[in-house]
């Protein structure tokens, strides 16, 4: 039997090296981002749900974790939301051009306002 490790356990190291709880902290004390230009890419197929879970809550978490996508536009006064339709959670993976789309739009619209 494998046993998970929660997501904020210190064992459960990343290979990015990602701080998840201190990203996560990062994110609470974001309240704006002003004016920047903000591009939020989000998945269009909804991930593998977890077999450990209901379906009641795969489906609350699905429902979530698009609620969130939705409010990260609320960061910037000069945002956009970009739905990558054939990707799940690694958009870089699945769909990288729209990443790079996405990236570009940001550096454009810093450049030439």
């Amino acid at each position: 039997m494998r046993v998970r490790r929660p997501w904020n356990d210190p064992a459960h190291a990343l290979p990015e090296g990602l701080d998840l709880p201190a990203s996560r902290a990062q994110l609470r004390e974001a309240t704006t981002l002003g004016d920047r230009p903000l591009v939020v890419v989000t998945p269009g197929r909804e991930g593998e749900p977890s077999s450990d879970w209901p379906a009641s809550l795969n489906a609350h978490m699905a429902r979530v974790n698009r609620e969130l996508q939705q409010e990260l536009t609320r960061l910037s006064s000069h945002s956009t939301q970009v739905t990558a339709a054939q990707s799940g959670h690694f958009i870089q993976t699945d769909e990288p051009a729209v990443v790079v789309a996405a990236v570009r739009r940001v550096i454009d619209e810093l450049r030439h306002g």
